[in-house]
């Protein structure tokens, strides 16, 4: 028998999503192994859920747990571009996204700049903006990947205003 269990008290799977699969066999020498398998539609609320497999048999003195954790591939769902502190004099942003596995590649993007140039560099899932002077105004685009997909976080900038994160999810 499979038992789902979680932190919070709340299934790990939905119930409508899963099934449970049971095959017994009978060996020449009397004995029988049992497999159940766990069937679901994987979310993204699955990962790192725990389900506990419960065993009883008459045989046993006790029932036997045995726990494993779930885990479920998923591509950038969420990806936002935030401020970053740093000590140069650059202003400096970065991007960050919800995957697994982590994300492997960020790419930056500018719809109005060619990057990196001398005014803009980018290191890794950070932009710097290096002369903050009104002809870098516009918007910043990062896109975060992993094997499984990519997703996609803005930034618009102007000189002078404060920035907001933008986020959005492909």
């Amino acid at each position: 028998m499979v038992v789902l269990q979680d932190d919070t008290q709340i299934d790990a799977v939905p119930k409508q999503y899963e099934h449970i699969s049971t095959n017994t066999v009978k060996h020449l020498d009397g004995t029988f192994t049992v497999s159940s398998s766990l069937i679901a539609t994987p979310t993204v609320q699955m990962n790192q859920k725990i389900v506990q497999c419960l065993i009883r048999h008459a045989a046993m003195k006790e029932e036997l747990k045995v726990d494993h954790k779930i885990t479920v591939h998923y591509p950038p769902q969420l990806v936002s571009v935030t401020p970053f502190k740093d000590l140069s004099s650059a202003e400096v942003y970065q991007c960050e996204a919800d995957a697994n596995p982590a994300v492997t590649q960020f790419k930056w993007h500018s719809t109005h700049q060619t990057i990196p140039n001398d005014a803009i560099k980018t290191e890794g899932n950070k932009l710097y903006l290096l002369k903050l002077t009104s002809d870098l105004t516009g918007m910043y685009i990062c896109e975060a990947s992993n094997e499984y997909g990519k997703g996609m976080g803005s930034l618009c900038w102007q000189k002078g205003v404060r920035t907001e994160d933008y986020h959005s999810e492909l």
